[in-house]
Parts: structure tokens; sequence; C-alpha cells
């Protein structure tokens, strides 16, 4: 007998599985929708300082076993789940127990890394799932994590993966990208880099019965071109919502609250008291930002790992500074500069850079703000090799 196709739909995790999947909201859908399709949108592995226990102290991440336990029917990657490269992503989805897929992946001779689609099925009926992630990943990843695969044109690489499914009844787009349009009046909500594309992804493909967004953390929902469209927010927060009634027409999606669990785990706890090294934090900070005649100024807060944590601050982790070799000169007379500084600028330069995470620099000088998981990066530079 045909049912409504339900599908439910996170992105951007973050590591916050176990709080996620613990909440009482997410227990009783599982239990009142035992038949809905789940998928998760991307960037699930990496993003918050669990993910970077886990990776600096396991060689799997339990998140695989949560993964599996949780019954995700099928996962699509996220431009942070790169952050360790292609390597260490796909030594985590050989774990994996569902389909991980996305079309505009490719490895270096050309072929699909993951299968572009899956066929599943709800409410009686064929339901495929494409994978798509947001075509600006080389631009917003290192080239080291990056370099063993090519990604495609988002439009182009969809279009050659719908041209090739087998019929079905509902065809869902996950798409680890975010929203560039308002939904209704197609009027641009930023600057059309090309790093958001799913207003232009509804537009360009009718055929398309619902499409997933993520990448912002923004919850966004709605019918955009005859789609049935939800944008699920972050970190466990939200939960995506679609209908399709026996009758086929779909229903207004939405985004669920989620009130996550709250979790602690003694082990990490132990892990965030563990001394760090200030000359190795020194060392990779050198190396990360290519410093050879910039000073770097660092304040740390407290010589543990939850001291590194909390010397970088979100979003901005880091800043780049330029002054003139006379405002250099009087920021060495103030009294927390000696405190803060791992290596001088080279002299006699007519201006300075500086690296800096201490808010005390003079911001009129600020010319660049990093938001780059630096907690994360020292770790894995910690313990690369």
């Amino acid at each position: 007998m045909e049912k409504d196709i339900l599908i439910f739909a996170t992105t951007d995790l973050h590591g916050e599985m176990t709080a996620f999947s613990r909440s009482k909201q997410v227990h009783e859908l599982k239990i009142r929708y035992p038949d809905a399709i789940w998928i998760d949108n991307g960037d699930y592995f990496i993003g918050n300082p669990l993910t970077t226990y886990y990776n600096a102290t396991k060689e799997i991440t339990p998140l695989v076993e949560e993964a599996n336990h949780f019954g995700f029917d099928v996962m699509v990657p996220g431009n942070h789940d790169l952050d360790y490269g292609l390597d260490f992503l796909k030594k985590q989805v050989a774990g994996l127990d569902m389909p991980y897929v996305c079309c505009n992946l490719l490895d270096l001779n050309g072929e699909y890394i993951f299968a572009p689609y899956t066929n599943l099925e709800s409410g009686g009926k064929k339901v495929a799932v494409i994978g798509l992630i947001t075509q600006a990943l080389p631009q917003i990843s290192a080239y080291e994590n990056t370099k063993d695969l090519i990604c495609l044109n988002t439009k182009e690489a969809l279009k050659q993966t719908l041209d090739q499914l087998p019929e079905v009844d509902k065809i869902i787009v996950a798409y680890h990208g975010g929203l560039e349009a308002d939904i209704h009046t197609g009027n641009p909500l930023q600057y059309a880099t090309g790093e958001d594309q799913a207003y232009a992804i509804s537009q360009a493909f009718p055929e398309i019965d619902g499409l997933i967004a993520g990448h912002q953390h923004f919850t966004n929902s709605g019918i955009m071109n005859g789609a049935a469209f939800v944008q699920p927010g972050s970190h466990g927060r939200q939960v995506g919502h679609l209908v399709w009634p026996v009758d086929g027409n779909a229903e207004e999606p939405s985004v669920l609250p989620v009130e996550k669990a709250p979790v602690r785990f003694a082990a990490f706890d132990q892990w965030l008291e563990e001394i760090v090294d200030l000359q190795e934090v020194a060392t990779f900070l050198k190396e990360y930002f290519h410093v050879t005649h910039e000073a770097v100024i660092f304040d740390l807060k407290s010589p543990t790992n939850q001291g590194l944590l909390d010397s970088f601050p979100i979003p901005y982790t880091m800043g780049r500074y330029e002054l003139s070799s006379k405002e250099y000169e009087e920021l060495r007379n103030e009294k927390w500069f000696s405190k803060a500084l791992i290596t001088p600028a080279t002299e006699d330069r007519n201006s300075v850079v500086v690296y800096s995470n201490d808010r005390r620099m003079p911001q009129h000088r600020l010319r660049q703000n990093y938001i780059d998981n630096l907690f994360d990066e020292f770790h894995k530079w910690k313990n690369r090799g």
C-alpha cells in the first residue's frame, strides 16, 4: 500500500551527532516515522573540538559507528569533511553502512570517487538521492586537502547525473552548498561567487522534486520553482522535514527545532587539560602562515588544549595587520607585547606585517581576518606523518 514519502535531513552537524541523536525530538521522529528516509547533507566528520580529539587520537572516528547506529539512509560530503584530505575521508566512508554519494567529485583519472546517486524507497515509491558539493571546494579548502580530486561545476555534473538516472518517482538533490537568492523573488542575497547555488540549481532543473542545502548554517524552507526546499541550520539544532503525500504534491516543507541532549566524555575532558608546548605552537604558526619577514604575536590563554582552543576565538581565529615601522616600534613598547611575541619582524622595512590573535592589536591596521580552524590545524600538524 502506498504511503506518504517522508524525508528528514540534517546538515553541518560538525561532530554533534551524539547530542543530536539523543535528543527527545529526534528519538520521537525515529519512532513515529520508521519508514522515513534520513539524509545527512555533509560537514559531518569535522568541525568542533570533539572531532579534533577524535581525529588526533583515533584512526577511525567514532562518528562512523554513530552514523551506522542512528541509521542514516544516505550521506553526502561537505567541504570540511575533506579538511584532513581525501584519504582520511575515504577511510571513514569505508566503515559506513549506508551509501555516500556525490556527483561532482572525481579522482585524477576522471572516475567518480563516490557513487553519484543512490536509489531508495519510501512510501512504496522509488526515490533517487543525488549528492552534490559546492563547486568552490578548491577555493575554500587547502590545496593539500583537494590535490587528489577534481571538483566539477555543479550544474554540469548534476545534468550529467540526471540524464543517467533510471525512472524514479521522486528526485532529491542533497547539495552541500548554500542559498544565494530569495526563494520567492529570486533577488540576490549575496554576491554571486559560485559557492552557493541552491536557487540557480532549482531554476535550471525543474525536474527536481526536493532540494536540501546547507553550508551557510542558515535555516530556510519553502517551495522553490516547484521543488520542496530545506536548509536545516547546523550543529544538530534543527532537522529538515519534507513530505509528499500519496497524491504526489509536496506539502510545505519545514525545519524542526531540536533540543540537543547534553553529552560529556571524560577522556575528551582530560585531553582538553593536557599541556601544550608553546614552542610547538610557535613553529606551527610560522609554518602555517609561511612567516619569513613578518612578526607573529600570539596570546595563549593558558598552556592547555582548552587554553589553546580559547586562544582561537570563532569566527576570526587570527588577523593579519600591516603597520608602519614607527607604529611597530611603538607597539613594541607596550607592556603586553613582549609576553605575546613569538617572533619579531625583520628590521629596516618600510612597513611591518604582523599575524596575531591578540585583540589589543590596532584594529584600524587589520588587513585580513582568518576563519581557519587553527586549533584543528595545529593538532593535524602535530600528528602529521
